[in-house]
This record gives structure tokens, C-alpha cells and sequence, in this order.
């Protein structure tokens, strides 16, 4: 199940959002494409 993204409790001032801790969503690994996926970020014209 997908949640809202930018809820977290740490970066608003209201508490109890719906995705709680920001600490909670952190994953021991990134993707496994993730060099490639940053690769592609970083490339991109602003």
C-alpha cells in the first residue's frame, strides 16, 4: 500500500500525520538500481 508522500511528523509542525516518523520509512538498503537512479537525477536540467 502506497502512503502520502512528505507527511512525516519531523518536517510539519502538526503531529500525527498519517505517516507518522520519518524514522520509520528509512530501509536498511537502498533499490538495487539505485547509483543509476541517482545517475539519472543528477543529469537532469533545471
Amino acid at each position: 500500500m502506497l502512503g502520502l508522500l512528505g507527511f512525516y511528523d519531523e518536517l510539519d509542525n502538526h503531529s500525527g500525520q498519517p505517516n507518522g516518523s520519518i524514522l520509520d520509512a528509512v530501509r536498511p538498503a537502498g533499490e538495487p538500481d539505485e547509483a543509476d537512479l541517482v545517475a539519472y537525477l543528477d543529469a537532469a536540467t533545471y
